[in-house]
């Protein structure tokens, strides 16, 4: 990015980790809507299940969240 003449790169690869659960979340959510749209229900294993994703995405929200510094480029 370009700000009053400098380039400033900002490294985000951390933020991959954090694409890869929600990616998983959104996937086992729309696997236990469809499942619950043809049948009526949801059973308490698709509720263990998802409550698990999201304690997997909240440590991985703590574990990777930081200020985002950039390397300044002339």
């Amino acid at each position: 990015m370009a700000v009053n003449g400098e380039i400033r790169y900002y490294e985000l690869k951390e933020l991959v980790t954090l694409k890869r659960a929600f990616l998983s979340i959104g996937s086992n959510l729309n696997q236990i809507a469809k499942v619950a749209n043809e049948s009526g229900s949801v059973t308490q294993k698709d509720i263990k299940d998802m409550q698990e994703e999201f304690k997997y995405f909240r440590a991985a929200m703590q574990n990777y969240l930081f200020d985002i510094s950039p390397t300044f480029i002339s």
